[in-house]
């Protein structure tokens, strides 16, 4: 079904503005989002335990967190502004940090992850340091009661210095009646420390009642062992999921040398006084010194010089680029060859390079529809671990073989450590960061997880033909002249009449007449008439450009001139004629055929589709003939030609009623609204900003390879995510049977605590590890890498 309704003028026409609909991880700007940056968390309990919090402070409608990103979005009640410290007040009652995302720079993040890996390592080098001779006590000291002594002094540091965040965490989720991984970790050390402990200075009880004078201390030390472990191998794996986004962010330079006015009123040039500046302080208008190998910080015009720009950064073309006045140029790329002038367009949060880390950042702070039901069934998994904790350990209290208290205990502790859900807290949301990341890399952005999901599901891609499918610019086709009229001098007429006109056509003829050498003519008294052409006086002779009742004037063309030139009419061809008014009358010199041809890429990309399985469909505003020429020529059947902007969204919403799930390609602003409509939007780089932002797929190169590239990579990425999925549920499924008891009678197996903790860890990194095998797609070969 469409996800969003069209916004309406009071006319009934559609508005110029894309159709606002919420995102996975991409909301508009100045709905009131709050974003918070939260440490702290370590699984899907702990990000259902933030995200009741959030939403119980005031006016809060909706709260998404994400475990890997270790963001949370806030969305307010309509009308409402939920006060920002309310809100990092309820996340710290909550148990966690948290701060404004605007206060937190990167560089501020990238600290509190290394501080928070710092004390992780120091946390595991005292654990490992005290437990290593705890283990020796045990295997090594034959005097019980002195090793017991010795293990409970050594191994009382760790459970209240190392293993303390887990058990404050837990107590604060207590005193809000949840439960979550630090509930399960705080449960299981506590168990086996304080039995052990109460033996260690009560002894002679256990004795009486048969239950032994074994204790576990070094269970609940080498527990730790395993989960610290764990959480730092964890936390640089997923520190290295970012490093896309971090990539694009360091190219920006933090200086850029400012040219400044002799004298008012004065254009700055390369003999003016210069100064550095903080790139932050660039404004419109400015006009920049960009140096030979300098990357190039705010987008522009090139005002002064020529060069040539290495732009692989947006294209991935590996060769630099002519650039010359008044030729664009965007922050992140690099000038190669010579200096020049930068007059700066688009500054700060506006240049291309910054919306591009913004998408991939929103895209990677998204909660994709499958991470959904791994919060649902982890909100509810720690209650139920810790209910069939009890019952195993009282089955094996209460019928279980001797020593009961020791079995039953080991039961307790390993089904509350091995069943610890991180792999399912971190399953979506590490595969989603690789995923974009990859996607970032190589100019296909992505915003987010529930836009992955609908890719890899698309069974009709619908596509937008100028500028799309085809270049975007006319070009003159065949030119047929009348009898005794040169070619040449065709063009050369029609050049000179077009000369002063900024219209596509007049380019078209232009580039034409330089193209074929044709003599440079000069016209003066040029008129343009509106739905005719053009017209005026060259060397001497009225002379018009246009349509054939414009250009004929009542005369008639040659029979075969004329046949000709409805043949070309048929093949979808627009048909320019030019004629002349001499003593003898109007005189038609002949037509010329100009055509918007298609992209090179457009006939391999429709046949990629096709290959996938996905039927595409072509929507037009243009005339018939010429759609159904361009569909010929790419591979397409499906044609809608004559459509207006409504005309597309009612397209995609037919498709949609049919049960098909419809992807929209476009670039122009009449293509917004269908982009927004469609179940999945996918822009060209090289359109407008108002497709780009109505979009869900950006493809910054504007290639149609990008196309399939993109349904690649939203599959594997969708492939990885099963998997992790699959392997975290199917993880607790076997092991916490296991952990039971459940092999016992049959087998002898009993999984001991220690095994359990190493087990749980392994798990969590398992997951983070397969998701990173996305960091290394590389889609299709000529869709390859582009980061140098």
């Amino acid at each position: 079904m469409p996800r969003q309704t069209m916004r309406l003028t009071a006319a009934g026409g559609a508005t110029d503005a894309p159709p606002e609909r919420p995102r996975a991880g991409s909301r508009p700007p100045g709905e009131g989002e709050v974003v918070l940056t939260v440490h702290g968390m370590t699984c899907a309990g702990c990000v259902a335990t933030v995200e009741r919090a959030l939403r119980s402070a005031p006016g809060v409608a909706s709260a998404e967190v994400n475990l890997a990103t270790e963001e949370a979005r806030v969305h307010p009640v309509a009308g409402s502004s939920p006060s920002v410290a309310a809100l990092v007040s309820a996340v710290e009652r909550a148990g966690y940090r948290a701060a404004p995302r605007a206060a937190t720079s990167s560089s501020d993040r990238e600290r509190a992850h290394r501080a928070e890996e710092g004390a992780l390592r120091a946390r595991l080098f005292l654990s490992v340091a005290l437990g290593v001779p705890i283990m020796a006590l045990h295997l090594f000291v034959h005097d019980q009661d002195r090793a017991r002594w010795l293990a409970f002094l050594l191994a009382t540091p760790v459970q209240w210095i190392a293993a303390w965040p887990f058990h404050a965490r837990a107590l604060k989720a207590l005193r809000h009646k949840t439960a979550d991984m630090n509930t399960l970790i705080t449960l299981g050390t506590f168990s086996a420390y304080f039995y052990s402990a109460a033996v260690t200075l009560a002894p002679e009880p256990f004795r009486a009642a048969g239950a032994g004078t074994h204790v576990y201390f070094d269970t609940a030390v080498m527990i730790l062992v395993f989960i610290l472990l764990g959480r730092l191998l964890e936390s640089r794996a997923r520190r290295r999921t970012g490093d896309a986004l971090k990539a694009l962010l360091t190219r920006r330079p933090p200086t850029a040398r400012r040219l400044r006015a002799a004298a008012a009123g004065d254009e700055p040039g390369f003999d003016a006084p210069r100064e550095t500046v903080p790139v932050e302080s660039v404004a419109r208008g400015d006009l920049l010194e960009i140096l030979p190998g300098e990357v190039i910080p705010v987008d522009g015009l090139i005002a002064q010089g020529r060069t040539e720009v290495d732009e692989s950064m947006l294209t991935g073309e590996p060769f630099p680029v002519p650039r010359e006045p008044g030729d664009p140029v965007a922050a992140g790329t690099v000038n190669r060859i010579a200096p020049f002038v930068l007059r700066a367009t688009r500054v700060g949060a506006e240049t291309t390079l910054a919306r591009i880390a913004r998408l991939v950042e929103e895209a990677q702070g998204g909660k994709a529809p499958m991470q959904e039901l791994a919060d649902r069934v982890a909100a509810r998994f720690v209650p139920a671990v810790i209910a069939i904790a009890i019952a195993a350990a009282a089955i094996w209290l209460f019928v279980g073989p001797e020593p009961r208290t020791r079995y039953a205990l080991t039961v307790f502790v390993s089904v509350l450590i091995v069943a610890c859900p991180c792999a399912m807290g971190l399953a979506t949301p590490t595969a989603i960061l690789a995923g974009t990341g990859a996607g970032a890399r190589r100019g296909i952005l992505i915003r987010g997880g529930e836009a992955l999901e609908r890719a890899g599901s698309l069974t009709t891609v619908v596509f937008d033909k100028t500028g799309t499918l085809t270049r975007g610019e006319p070009v003159v086709g065949a030119t047929a002249a009348a009898p005794g009229i040169d070619p040449a001098r065709l063009i050369a007429v029609a050049a000179a009449v077009e000369a002063g006109s900024e219209h596509p056509l007049a380019r078209a003829v232009a580039r034409q007449a330089a193209a074929s050498g044709a003599a440079t003519l000069h016209a003066r008294d040029v008129r343009v008439t509106p739905g005719g052409g053009v017209e005026g006086i060259v060397e001497g002779v009225p002379t018009r450009v246009g349509s054939r009742s414009f250009a004929a004037r009542g005369a008639e063309p040659d029979a075969a001139l004329a046949a000709r030139a409805e043949e070309a009419a048929e093949r979808g061809r627009t048909v320019a004629w030019v004629g002349e008014s001499g003593l003898e009358g109007v005189r038609l010199l002949g037509f010329f055929e100009v055509t918007d041809p298609p992209r090179e890429d457009a006939a391999a990309a429709v046949a990629r589709l096709r290959a996938r399985g996905l039927k595409p469909v072509l929507a037009t505003g243009d005339r018939e003939a010429p759609a159904r020429a361009l569909a010929q020529a790419v591979g397409l059947e499906e044609v809608r030609a004559g459509l207006t902007p409504e005309g597309k969204v009612a397209l995609v919403r037919e498709l949609q009623a049919r049960g098909e799930t419809v992807a929209m390609v476009g670039d122009g602003l009449n293509d917004a609204p269908a982009l927004a409509a469609a179940d999945l939007g996918i822009a060209l780089g090289t359109g407008t900003d108002a497709a780009m932002e109505a979009a869900d797929v950006t493809l910054v190169r504007g290639s149609m390879d990008g196309i399939a590239a993109a349904l690649d990579l939203s599959r594997a990425t969708r492939s990885t995510v099963r998997q992790n999925l699959f392997w975290a549920f199917a993880y607790n499924v076997i092991a916490i049977p296991v952990a039971a008891g459940a092999l016992y009678p049959a087998a002898g197996i009993l999984l001991h605590p220690t095994v359990a903790s190493a087990a749980m860890a392994l798990s969590s990194v398992s997951v983070v590890t397969n998701s990173l095998r996305l960091a290394g797609w590389r889609g299709r070969p000529a869709y390859a890498n582009f980061e140098r």
